[in-house]
């Protein structure tokens, strides 16, 4: 317990504790971001799918916003523009996949 440790060494085994719960805050957050990525990205997909395109625009721009490099969902991107006549931004979202 740490009521038995010597004052310096309850500090450094709270600061130990502190820096390995801030370890393992970082692994879960990493891990929920990944999570809410692929939710989304099938949240797209389906949308897309079922033609309620702007709900697929939404999630699509959601990723971008924190992964403005997703080649599939820049992809998709361009799909959409293309579906809504937006050709030129259809052009934009096609251009940034290839480059």
């Amino acid at each position: 317990a740490v009521a038995d440790l010597s004052p310096s060494e309850a500090t450094d085994y709270l600061v130990r504790r502190r820096r390995d719960l801030m370890e393992s805050r970082r692994k879960l957050d990493a891990r929920l971001d990944e999570e809410q990525d692929q939710y989304d990205r099938a949240v797209a997909a389906a949308t897309f799918v079922e033609g309620r395109i702007a709900e697929s625009l939404e999630e699509i721009q959601s990723l971008l916003s924190r992964h403005p490099n997703d080649l599939d969902a820049l992809n998709r991107l361009g799909r959409v523009h293309r579906l809504q006549g937006r050709l030129k931004d259809a052009e934009a979202a096609y251009r940034r996949v290839l480059d």
